[in-house]
């Protein structure tokens, strides 16, 4: 009597995002840190990761089946975190929080040019 193979292979490629809710919420929270130890920015890690999982969705059937499908996911990750940061460097960005204006409490603009009076003497 030929006794069947029991054993389940381990989900790999499309199989592994039968469930997509599922499989963004098991992988979203590493992937984010990936990114984010790459990028140190928060919101540019969880565009890296938009897009890596816009891609490994997309050709999640080209995954070829050597090494496994995470560490697959992993260098996709890393790949789109060092384009945002390729992109950052060539545009300059530099952050503009410490130019926008305060605000108190009561929502009123806190200006500290104004705070100053200035007296007739002091203008001219």
């Amino acid at each position: 009597m030929k006794q069947e193979n029991t054993q389940r292979k381990p989900e790999t490629g499309i199989e592994a995002l039968e469930d997509l809710q599922t499989f963004v919420r098991e992988n979203s929270g590493w992937m984010i840190g990936v990114a984010a130890r790459i990028l140190l920015d928060r919101q540019h890690a969880e565009d890296a990761v938009q897009t890596a999982f816009a891609k490994i969705i997309k050709n999640a059937e080209t995954y070829s089946g050597q090494g496994s499908f995470r560490g697959w996911m992993h260098r996709i990750v890393i790949n789109e975190a060092l384009m945002i940061r390729r992109t950052i460097k060539r545009r300059n960005e530099t952050d503009i929080d410490a130019l926008l204006p305060e605000f108190d409490n009561g929502g009123c603009r806190i200006d500290p040019q104004l705070a100053e009076t200035l007296t007739p003497e002091m203008i001219l």
